[in-house]
């Protein structure tokens, strides 16, 4: 806060024009300082990124070539493609406020954070080591590419623009594969690619009935064979019903619980209590 103090006896004009060069000279030097700040941007670092080869591949972005990264070059940055550049950590990708594309397939990532990129419409993270996905901010979004990953749950209800979704070769399943069906947006011409049954890793499990709420909600969905690179109409599992009695002088239980599709694994536990065993 610049303050100025009066003197009773600088009353004529030179005294105002000296009070008023002064005030200027302060003015000049906060503003000088604004712009230093803003010139010097985000550092491209250890610190702001990192990960060396995601920070190698930020480098590009510095057109001027001073080591940061002001706020005009940031903001023209639409599209980021780091395809296998054996990227462990993404941070610093919030700084690209103004990202609509990001694919980042085929790479080290366990974590990804992208709620600061609320302009996203296309995110391509497949072939990476997830095992959470969220993109509750990232309402502009229209394409989801995440397979292969190791997602056991995924909700889009926030995604309104959401068109087309590559979600296979992941775990999702059971009562998680009914939430991520229901948080679909309601859309006219949706394309849903939620299994692969030519991987033998797959671990996404959709019912028919699951099926017959996507289609309602005008989404199409696909089996996608990864290696032909083809797709067709999946019509889903039969679902079953597993029902566990309850022992006495101990405890049963199964994962997934409740109601499961053909063909998906179900591991039973049995429990005994402190002083009881299991008969052979």
């Amino acid at each position: 806060m610049v303050q100025l103090v009066t003197s009773p006896a600088k009353t004529g004009v030179s005294g105002l024009r000296r009070r008023l060069q002064r005030l200027m000279l302060v003015l000049a030097a906060v503003a000088g300082m604004a712009n230093v700040a803003q010139a010097q941007g985000i550092a491209i670092d250890a610190t702001n990124f990192p990960d060396v080869n995601f920070r190698t591949h930020v480098k590009q972005y510095d057109t001027d070539s001073d080591g940061s990264l002001g706020s005009d070059e940031i903001a023209a940055v639409k599209t980021i493609k780091v395809s296998i550049k054996n990227i462990a950590d993404l941070k610093g990708i919030e700084h690209f406020t103004a990202l609509t594309e990001l694919l980042c397939p085929y790479n080290q990532l366990t974590t990804l954070d992208v709620s600061a990129n609320t302009a996203l419409t296309l995110l391509n993270c497949e072939y990476n080591q997830l095992t959470a996905l969220d993109v509750s901010k990232n309402t502009a979004l229209k394409a989801l590419y995440c397979y292969r990953n190791q997602l056991t749950a995924l909700d889009v209800s926030a995604n309104t623009a959401l068109t087309k979704l590559a979600c296979f070769s992941n775990q999702i399943q059971a009562d998680e594969m009914l939430a991520l069906v229901n948080s679909l947006p309601t859309v006219t011409n949706g394309e849903f690619y939620v299994v692969d049954t030519q991987d033998s890793d797959e671990g996404n499990v959709i019912t028919k009935a699951q099926v017959a709420i996507a289609q309602s909600m005008g989404w199409t969905v696909y089996d996608f064979d990864l290696k032909g690179q083809t797709a067709v109409e999946y019509a889903g599992v039969e679902e079953y019903v597993l029902t566990l009695g309850i022992p006495t002088n101990g405890t049963l239980t199964a994962t997934p619980n409740g109601s499961v599709g053909e063909g998906t694994a179900v591991i039973i536990t049995a429990t005994p209590d402190e002083g009881y065993k299991l008969k052979p």
